[in-house]
């Protein structure tokens, strides 16, 4: 999450708390053609699908197959075949240099399959952070439920924050709250006095990342209550660096990537609404999209670690650009535009037509159509981070992720997040 005040003039409120997959074919090689180097190139490409079928095809030779299986695990984990990816970590030899950089990934993988027992033994045996083992300690002492009778709609909240980052009215521990949702978090963010108010228990405390500073970041959790939606022991990370309010609002409960992940979940913004249903089931499922009328556009989406949602975009005639899907940037310039993008200079130079020096830490007209998959939007505007900045976001695994596209973009559109399948739907909504 980021909070500050006036940056060049404009009033900036940002929250960051914090594949592009290709359908790609193969080229028609042969299995002594394929290198390590083109597996390597697909996966900084965001081609996930192109880069793990390269990396299996280098298993035969003895001399690239742990560098194959490393290719391939990082791959099945951006895919969401968490199983898949842990298989082939486990069959990399022990001798292997690199084995140590999938730590992250294959933790993260235990997770997302819900077997916290056993990214605990993971964490544990390969020595990870106090906070890693921490948060899979908690998993393993408090599992996750949810219920949820059908599909659920829940109209937004009528504020001032709203139309920037919309929230809807729930109950949190048994007290009313307002919740805001943000894809560039994970389960539940909140601040320290909020963690109080709600008698959030926090316990192993680690330096961490949100508003693109370190911070201090407390593991918990609580219940949720979202109208006749309960999820009990939902992860909590209590933020010290979150401010109380934002745009005369208190800033209440944020819900991240992971906590809209448990369901089938469309942020309807020109409805003013969130539905919900439960993941898996057909029937409820089809209810639920037939209730979002409109064109619809498919992107598919990689999930990165635990929660960043890398997706394939462009700017004007190209389409090889890499966003992070976070919709809790709020970068709102003086005429009240919400800028929709958020990026380091040196991509903004390179690729949206912002050479000015000067505009690093400023809120620009971007000149190119921004498109994400095959839906685009004209007169975008794009907060400019200085590319140091932009680093905290760290490495994405390697992908090379050319900005961040936000509300600013999503708002015009009915926006289904599909974790089954591991795509974005934007429904252009008929008026």
């Amino acid at each position: 999450m980021k909070f500050t005040g006036l940056v060049a003039g404009a009033a900036i409120l940002s929250v960051l708390v914090s594949g592009c997959v290709s359908g790609a074919s193969l080229e028609s090689e042969t299995t002594a053609a394929v290198t390590t180097g083109a597996a390597w190139e697909a996966w900084r490409a965001g081609n996930a699908t192109q880069s793990g079928a390269l990396g299996e095809r280098l298993f035969d030779n003895l001399a690239t197959t742990n560098e194959g299986r490393h290719v391939a695990a990082l791959s099945a984990h951006v895919r969401g075949d968490y199983n898949a990816a842990i298989a082939h970590y486990e069959a990399i030899g022990q001798d292997y240099p690199r084995r140590r950089e999938l730590r992250g990934a294959i933790f993260e993988s235990y997770l997302h399959a819900d077997r916290p027992t056993d990214a605990l033994r993971f964490a544990t045996e390969t020595e990870m952070s106090a906070n890693a083992r921490v948060r899979a300690q908690a998993r393993v002492d408090n599992p996750i439920t949810v219920n949820i009778p059908g599909v659920v709609g829940l109209g937004f909240e009528n504020d001032a924050l709203t139309p920037f980052m919309p929230g809807v009215e729930g109950r949190l521990n048994g007290q009313s709250a307002v919740f805001r949702f943000d894809t560039g978090g994970t389960f539940v963010a909140m601040s320290p006095a909020l963690a109080t108010r709600y008698n959030v228990r926090s316990a192993q405390c680690a330096q961490g990342f949100a508003n693109l500073q370190a911070t201090q970041v407390c593991q918990g959790v609580a219940d949720i209550d979202l109208g006749p939606v309960r999820v009990t022991n939902a992860p909590v990370a209590v933020v010290s660096s979150l401010p109380a309010e934002q745009l005369g609002v208190e800033l209440g409960p944020v819900l991240g990537t992971n906590f809209l992940q448990l369901f089938l979940a469309t942020i309807d913004a020109p409805n003013e609404r969130l539905l919900l249903s439960p993941r898996g089931n057909a029937a409820a499922n089809g209810q639920h999209m037939a209730l979002v009328g409109g064109t619809r556009t498919e992107i598919p989406f990689l999930l990165w670690s635990d929660h960043f949602i890398i997706a394939r975009g462009g700017a004007g005639s190209r389409r090889d650009l890499n966003f992070f899907v976070d919709s809790g940037l709020v970068a709102v310039a003086d005429d009240g535009v919400q800028a929709g993008l958020l990026l380091p200079h040196s991509q903004a130079s390179v690729w949206a037509g912002v050479s000015d020096p000067s505009a690093a830490g400023a809120i620009v007209a971007l000149a190119p159509d921004i498109w994400l998959g095959e839906a685009s939007q004209i007169g975008q505007r794009a907060m400019v981070l200085p590319d140091a900045a932009w680093g905290s976001f760290g490495t994405f695994g390697g992908i090379d992720v050319h900005g961040l596209i936000s509300y600013g973009f999503l708002k015009h559109y009915a926006w289904t997040l599909d974790f089954d399948r591991q795509v974005i739907v934007l429904t252009a909504v008929r008026e």
